[in-house]
């Protein structure tokens, strides 16, 4: 029977190339974040063709739920084929996307800390909800600029957990057993 160690020795590689991706993706989005965000798109546009494709397939074996196997499948197919063509516009439409949202809940979460924040008397959570709402607002009225810190942040998130997870499979694997006196 396999101990822990021995496991997590076979599945080491595995455990660096994650962290050696995630380096080089978070140093392309510190330092190349539009061409890191064209490779990017241009990969998710062809695992969602390939996806759309291989979920057409799929529906000459198994025709439950047809219907949605094939919407889903031209849908993978139309948006894995417009990435491809247009990645620069999808990567955008796409991270302008993420900051909305992102944009929008800070404004609604500050507004409601606020509201609570002065029904509570905290003026603690009234100053984080005042924070939340400039921060949303930020986002929203300038979002090609939050989108510029929003590939910094995740660059820089990206390189410290790779570099990370790179040690972590570096490092020897200790094991429970005592070591044979010699």
């Amino acid at each position: 029977m396999e101990s822990e160690a021995q496991k997590h020795d076979q599945l080491r590689w595995l455990f660096l190339l994650q962290g050696v991706l995630a380096t080089v993706v978070g140093i392309g989005l510190l330092f190349v974040p539009a061409q890191t965000l064209l490779v990017f798109v241009l990969i998710l546009g062809g695992y969602w063709f390939v996806r759309g494709i291989a979920t057409l397939l799929y529906l000459a074996v198994d025709r439950v739920r047809w219907g949605w196997k094939l919407f889903v499948g031209l849908l993978g197919l139309i948006a894995g084929a417009l990435a491809m063509t247009a990645p620069l516009t999808v990567g955008t439409a796409l991270f302008m996307f993420i900051v909305f949202v992102i944009g929008f809940q800070a404004l609604f979460s500050g507004a409601t800390e606020v509201y609570f924040g002065f029904r509570m008397r905290r003026l603690s959570i009234v100053l984080l909800g005042i924070l939340s709402i400039v921060l949303g607002g930020a986002l929203v009225l300038h979002p090609f600029i939050a989108l510029a810190v929003l590939a910094m942040v995740v660059g820089g998130f990206a390189l410290v957990g790779g570099v990370i997870t790179i040690a972590s499979a570096l490092r020897p694997v200790r094991t429970s057993q005592p070591a044979a006196a010699g």
